[in-house]
């Protein structure tokens, strides 16, 4: 299902017929789709097209009771050049004495014309790497040998690594290795480049550092008003372990917005969010998410880098963000409803119990005063009164203030309110009448609690 659409191209839906329809926000298309090749992507002629540029548009999976968070697929338009093939090189980081892998993220050789299969792209190595050696992961190759080449298929399959040999002092240092590409059969080459690999030193003093997003779970908002942000939805933590005093430090972490929301806003304090918050803005109950109301497909979300703050609260003094692909936050926009609450049970209370100081009553629980929602939890279920007792009053315990005019399920829920009697009255029987109702000032109406207490 598109949540959002590319914005350089266009997505097309081929019907059984044979007719190329435009996909918008909101519609879908299937995995079965896309094995038949009936989604493709068309990239709109701009002024920007003597180079290369990004695409992408944004989706969630479903399987029509599930929904997933939101993905997306990243997109590279590259300009038709004479040449058949098209390589995409950028680089590797891997830490001292570390091994990686060389991903078709980071290496990529694409035929334009889709006729050059991954086999039969060869990448022949020109100059071996410095400081470390290139291997192949496949049983016919002694790892032990430089490797003199190695295929497109073999990127792939992510057979091909890098691994950090020779120990060097100084800051971050870097090391390559030069290639050049050829078509099996064919003896010019089709391209040739270096491929540069950054090598990060360990800080002084330190032996391991983590940083880890353990929490990523969307966040669910009425249309049109705002919902807190917790670490329930998400919560990040950076380790650094083995320093000077062998300790383990767990420093703060900033989330640094890559897109904001398009459908509401980040607030912390009530204050608009457009650039960083931190872990601890969101364990201290500072930050919010807010829903403006202009969002058909009900769905909402940014996209956020993180990385470990320093010690200085300045932002001008935070450690630079590693490179590292963003990642999204969901949000769920629930509709307005016009569903009103329900009434489970409205029952007499059984017991006068005793509430301190010489005075008697009845404790409202939920098992004699219960109403649910489907989109409302407890604290947002409101019993607004419509009359009061004659006999005596409501008083909300964790206050001890009497209960003017409304109190929620929750407070019933956590034993909060009571009935108080009259210190002199004779009378037996008391009631109050209230509606039932949520935020959305849906409400059940002409509702009666009725209290009876039985002389000995």
């Amino acid at each position: 299902m598109l949540v959002a659409l590319p914005s350089k191209g266009v997505l097309e839906h081929r019907t059984s017929s044979g007719e190329e329809l435009r996909l918008s926000v909101g519609e879908s298309f299937s995995q079965a789709d896309i094995n038949a090749g009936r989604v493709r992507y068309v990239h709109q002629m701009t002024d920007d097209n003597d180079r290369a540029m990004k695409d992408r548009f944004i989706f969630q999976l479903t399987d029509g009771v599930h929904v997933a968070s939101h993905e997306a697929c990243e997109i590279e338009v590259v300009s038709a050049q004479a040449s058949a093939v098209t390589v995409w090189n950028r680089g590797l980081t891997v830490q001292q004495g570390g091994r990686a892998v060389l991903t078709v993220d980071v290496l990529n050789a694409v035929g334009v014309d889709g006729t050059s299969a991954p086999r039969n792209l060869v990448y022949r190595v020109t100059r071996q790497p410095r400081l470390g050696r290139l291997g192949l992961n496949n049983k016919s190759v002694d790892i032990s040998l430089p490797l003199p080449e190695f295929t497109q298929a073999d990127l792939d399959a992510r057979r091909v690594f890098y691994t950090q040999t020779i120990e060097k002092t100084g800051s971050d240092i870097t090391d390559s290795f030069q290639f050049r590409l050829f078509d099996v059969g064919v003896a010019t080459p089709l391209a040739e480049g270096e491929f540069q690999i950054v090598v990060k030193q360990a800080a002084a003093g330190t032996s391991a550092t983590t940083l880890t997003l353990d929490v990523n779970v969307p966040v669910t908002v009425i249309e049109g008003y705002r919902t807190p942000l917790t670490s329930d939805n998400l919560h990040a933590t950076f380790t650094q372990s083995g320093t000077s005093k062998d300790q383990e430090e767990v420093r703060d972490v900033v989330y640094s917005l890559v897109e904001p929301p398009r459908h509401g806003q980040l607030l912390r304090s009530g204050v608009s969010v457009e650039d960083i918050f931190r872990q601890s803005d969101i364990d201290a109950g500072r930050m919010e998410y807010r829903s403006d109301a202009s969002d058909s497909s009900m769905m909402d979300y940014f996209l956020f880098t993180i990385f470990p703050a320093t010690d200085s609260p300045s932002s001008s003094t935070l450690n630079p963000a590693t490179s590292q692909k963003p990642l999204f936050f969901s949000i769920l926009i629930q509709p307005v409803t016009k569903i009103p609450p329900t009434v489970v049970r409205v029952r007499k209370p059984e017991h006068l119990v005793s509430l301190g100081s010489g005075r008697f009553g009845f404790l409202l629980t939920s098992s004699s005063l219960k109403a649910t929602h489907p989109l409302f939890d407890s604290r947002d279920v409101l019993y607004q009164l419509r009359s009061r007792p004659l006999h005596g009053y409501l008083e909300h315990l964790g206050s001890r203030r009497p209960v003017r005019r409304k109190f929620s399920q929750k407070d019933v829920d956590d034993r909060k309110i009571a009935f108080v009697l009259n210190e002199q009255t004779q009378a037996t029987n008391d009631s109050f009448t209230f509606r039932v109702l949520d935020l959305n000032r849906n409400y059940v109406d002409n509702l009666r609690y009725s209290l009876r207490r039985y002389r000995r």
